[in-house]
């Protein structure tokens, strides 16, 4: 009885042995078949045949015993503009003289009244073109057709004017947006005003998305990821805010004859130097698009858009010298110099937009195991809210009534605010991609 029951668990046993050799044998077959069925149709998605067995299948190209890496390079050539940076007024008026009879013309920028102004424009410095560079590093991971890459982006820019002139003799006079603190503005004889702006911009992005097609020449690569800023910007303002002749540099006529006689001529002129650091991180999402055309062009697009929560510090410097020379003598006396400053410091989240178009041509060699790949495109980013400089404006009534006659008044109130504007940097980028 014993011998027939180690015979009967002999059987069993042996019958299960052949089973599960023969379910691992099927298995391995089905599972190698699949793995020789996968290879050819990611090659064909990745050459634009899309594989209508697949769900969205990955478009990112397949190389022969590669490492999976790529590298990017590109030149920009890009304009950098900022709005708000306005730092003079250039108008034209006349004098006014509220009397009774006949009004008398004035023969200064000043009447016994004020002034009445018939044209002008706004004055803003000329934003230059500039170089700049893009290097960039990315991997494909082995999981679904993911791919993670890294880029950075620097670009120095600057904006200047020769200078803007006015000759108060024809009526025309400049009103400066930047001036030091506590200086009124009866200045209106300023004649001359120059800016220089510099911005340095740094952008690190840390990207994670997947390229698939969403038909036979069409491929839409979401991803998301974290941006990092460096928005560093600095703006001088040069002013000649008074130069003539006039008791201590306010011209005062004579109510009774309208001329002025002179004790000193007076130059008074005014340097601002502000300062606006932005350094900020946040999330980035965004999109990638391609439609490809046949024999290796293309034309692709980007759509981002990122949320940065960064620190600003902000500086504003001002420097007011003068200068009086005796006319009688010509003796000057020593410049005085009278310094100002203001500083903002606090954290804040800006917003920024990234959009790029263009064209691409990509080719394999060396039996597909490297690929190159070209762009020349146009590209904009926005950074919404990044002018933060400090502009000084006084109110004053520049002419005050008394027993002797008509004069400018001296009081003020002074107030900063902050020069709200955007920073938009936008042009032409040429790129060079090696996958290996």
């Amino acid at each position: 009885m014993k011998s027939n029951v180690k015979k009967i668990w002999a059987i069993i046993a042996t019958s299960l042995l052949a089973t599960s050799s023969m379910a691992h044998a099927a298995y391995g077959d089905s599972n190698h078949q699949k793995q020789q069925a996968k290879q050819p149709n990611q090659k064909s998605a990745a050459n634009g045949k899309s594989n209508e067995r697949v769900i969205n299948p990955a478009a990112r190209p397949i190389l022969n015993n590669a490492l999976d890496f790529w590298i990017d390079g590109e030149l920009l050539w890009w304009k950098a503009r900022e709005s708000g940076l306005d730092y003079a007024t250039k108008v034209h008026s006349r004098e006014f003289i509220v009397t009774p009879g006949t009004p008398t013309p004035g023969t200064t920028p000043f009447s016994e009244a004020g002034l009445i102004t018939h044209s002008g424009d706004v004055k803003n410095p000329h934003f230059h073109w500039e170089f700049g560079v893009r290097a960039g590093l990315g991997f494909n991971l082995p999981f679904d057709g993911w791919d993670i890459s890294l880029a950075w982006t620097h670009l120095n820019s600057h904006a200047h004017r020769n200078g803007t002139s006015a000759d108060p003799i024809y009526g025309d006079r400049i009103i400066p947006k930047f001036q030091p603190v506590a200086v009124p503005d009866q200045f209106y004889t300023s004649t001359f005003a120059k800016p220089d702006w510099r911005l340095h911009f740094n952008t690190i992005d840390l990207d994670l998305g997947r390229e698939f097609f969403v038909s036979r020449h069409l491929t839409l690569r979401p991803f998301i990821g974290v941006r990092a800023a460096w928005v560093h910007q600095r703006y001088d303002v040069y002013t000649n805010l008074f130069t003539g002749q006039g008791q201590n540099g306010i011209i005062i006529p004579n109510p009774a004859t309208g001329v002025t006689v002179a004790v000193d001529t007076v130059s008074i002129n005014s340097k601002v130097h502000m300062k606006s650091n932005f350094n900020g991180l946040g999330p980035r999402v965004g999109f990638d698009t391609e439609w490809r055309l046949g024999a290796g062009f293309s034309i692709y697009g980007q759509a981002a858009a990122s949320l940065l929560l960064g620190h600003f510090e902000v500086d504003y410097k001002a420097n007011l010298s003068t200068k009086v020379t005796n006319v009688a003598t010509g003796v000057e006396s020593p410049v005085l110099s009278e310094p100002s400053a203001l500083h903002n410091s606090f954290h804040d989240a800006r917003a920024t937009a990234d959009l790029a178009i263009g064209i691409r041509w990509a080719k394999r060699f060396m039996d597909d195991s490297y690929r190159v790949r070209i762009d020349l495109g146009w590209e904009e980013h926005i950074f919404f809210s990044q002018n933060q400089f400090i502009s000084i404006t006084n109110t004053i009534n520049p002419v005050s009534q008394t027993a002797g006659g008509n004069v400018p008044d001296t009081s003020s109130v002074t107030s900063d605010t902050s020069r709200k504007g955007d920073l938009t940097l936008s042009g032409l980028t040429f790129a060079i991609r090696f996958d290996f």
